[in-house]
């Protein structure tokens, strides 16, 4: 699976958004996940990680959230 920006940005994410990910796409398919194999997910995060800019979680990076 590739992944592209629709637009020119930055896109941000928080570990906790990697690991919903991965929930949603090893959660069977049944029970409202993709059913993908923890290969499959892997192979998609890889095609992600040069799109996304992780953000650390810490009080600075709450605050901006915030904002």
């Amino acid at each position: 699976m590739k992944f592209f920006l629709a637009t020119e940005g930055t896109m941000f994410v928080f570990p906790q958004n990697i690991a919903e990910f991965w929930n949603v796409c090893t959660r069977p398919a049944l029970k409202n996940g993709l059913g993908l194999s923890t290969a499959e997910t892997e192979r998609c995060l890889a095609d992600l990680d040069p799109i996304l800019t992780l953000v650390t979680e810490n009080e600075a990076a709450y605050r901006v959230w915030r904002r």
